[in-house]
């Protein structure tokens, strides 16, 4: 059948004269960087990967195959949040540009062009999720990979309508994959969802911290830097630190959000819930059975709300406001300390005073690295369950896609824009490292079933009732479980066949 499609024409002539001028010096490096400085707090979010040869290219190890001009598509959220269109430009565009991402997806649909002889295309809707499953009811093969977000993704692997995708042959473990989507978000060892570098997007919606520098400098605040560098960056420090800074700007005897200094302000939603992932608490476990687990330290998660939910309702603590009112006021030097995703850096460029930009907190020094979530208003890889026609081809096109966008496009998102155009000093670039790494996944929050969904509830009441809401877990669980269930049914059937 004829599908819509933005089609990517590649020359061959253009090929030749752009890629010899383009990538001749290129290295074969994950950010084409030197390494963030190794600590105890950074050391155990390395990925181990295959030694790379430094005087090739990434690419290099791909082989030349001939798909005949075939046409891979992908089907794309045509518009996310804030009227972002990165999750269709982080796959195709129409020409050859300066901004550099826009520039880095060309020359990667190039390569893919030269090497295998396909075409890549993307296919705009508002909703993939909807479209995805009305074809897999209708028998009809629309597209070759899809981006949904994340929550509707998970609901369609529950469904029986995405592929498995371990039935491809594809070595996962690479360092163009992501190994924690493909280990949280399996069930015993079935995978529908998948990430890696081809998502330059999720670095968008990775969560993190920015702090004013001229307040902390005002507060003789300590080297905050120096505190994450040393894995010294905690719980207990971050509330010592965020709780000394407070002002009445207006004079009316009263700390009022927007017209007052506040220490720590954060939005209800995926920044209250990414506590939970930094201090290393209610991380969901699926064992190799399939048996799903909450996987609860309650001494630990009792301390943590002992701490942190009193500190939530302190008078110079707002944590229930809007994203980006709170942008506004962060520029306004009326917050020390606030909590974002990486995308809003793009907001701050104008922002007059210094700031910085940090992981969230660990719980304490023995946790020994920095964790945080992936938000859910990014996509995630699937591939419709309708899309079964050359398994070879989907493999080393999906492969090709993921190397070269490792050697592309991560280096023009993650150093281009975020490090030089964002960063306002160099020691900001290695706190990006160190977040970005500590990257983590949650298959039960997708699933907006979680305990997260509850306890953060408790948070904003400065509530440290903890052991009410795990009492009544069991029921949850158990919802969880059939879901999981249903997944595994699904994979086993594919396998089967």
């Amino acid at each position: 059948m004829k599908r819509p499609l933005l089609i990517l024409w590649i020359l061959w002539i253009s090929f030749s004269i752009l890629f010899a001028a383009c990538t001749g010096r290129e290295t074969a490096t994950e950010t084409d960087t030197a390494p963030a400085e190794e600590t105890p707090a950074t050391a155990a979010a390395q990925t181990e990967e295959d030694p790379l040869d430094p005087s090739g290219l990434l690419t290099d190890r791909i082989p030349q195959q001939d798909f005949d001009g075939y046409e891979f598509v992908y089907l794309a959220i045509e518009q996310g949040v804030n009227g972002t269109t990165r999750f269709v430009e982080e796959m195709w565009v129409e020409e050859e540009e300066a901004e550099p991402l826009h520039e880095a997806v060309w020359r990667r649909n190039l390569f893919l062009s030269e090497r295998l002889n396909v075409r890549v295309g993307v296919t705009p809707v508002k909703e993939p999720d909807k479209v995805i499953s009305q074809a897999v009811l209708g028998g009809d093969d629309i597209c070759d990979l899809g981006g949904p977000y994340k929550g509707p993704a998970m609901h369609l692997a529950i469904g029986g309508k995405l592929r498995d995708w371990n039935l491809l042959d594809i070595d996962y473990s690479k360092a163009w994959w992501n190994q924690e989507a493909a280990e949280k978000l399996s069930a015993a060892g079935y995978s529908f969802l998948m990430s890696g570098s081809i998502l330059v997007s999720e670095i968008d919606d990775t969560l993190a911290m920015c702090y004013n520098k001229e307040i902390a400098e005002n507060y003789n605040i300590e080297d905050i830097y120096a505190l994450v560098r040393e894995g010294k960056w905690t719980l207990d420090k971050f509330m010592e630190i965020a709780g000394a800074v407070s002002g009445d700007l207006d004079g009316d005897g009263w700390l009022d959000v927007g017209d007052d200094l506040f220490g720590y302000v954060q939005d209800k939603h995926s920044m209250n819930n990414n506590w939970f992932y930094s201090c290393d608490l209610l991380h969901d476990r699926i064992d190799g059975d399939g048996r799903f687990e909450f996987n609860v330290d309650m001494e630990r998660t009792q301390e943590f709300f002992d701490k942190l939910a009193p500190f939530l309702t302190g008078d110079n603590v707002y944590p229930e406001i809007d994203l980006y009112e709170g942008l506004t006021y962060f520029q306004e030097n009326k917050i020390f300390i606030y909590a974002i995703i990486l995308r809003n850096l793009e907001l701050l460029r104008e922002m007059k005073a210094d700031f910085g930009v940090i992981p969230y907190p660990m719980f304490d020094e023995e946790q020994g690295r920095y964790i945080t979530h992936v938000g859910n208003a990014s996509p995630i890889l699937t591939v419709p369950l309708t899309h079964v026609g050359d398994d070879g081809r989907q493999a080393a096109i999906l492969e090709a896609m993921a190397v070269a966008s490792l050697q592309y496009m991560r280096p023009a998102y993650y150093q281009s824009i975020l490090k030089h155009k964002l960063s306002r000093d160099p020691e900001t670039a290695q706190m990006l490292d160190i977040i970005v790494d500590s990257r983590t996944y949650d298959f039960s929050y997708f699933l907006d079933r979680g305990l997260i969904g509850t306890t953060r509830k408790l948070l904003l009441r400065g509530s440290t009732d903890f052991a009410s809401t795990w009492a009544a877990a069991g029921d949850l669980r158990s919802k969880i479980q059939e879901m999981v269930d249903d997944m595994m049914d699904a994979g086993r059937a594919q396998h089967e066949n």
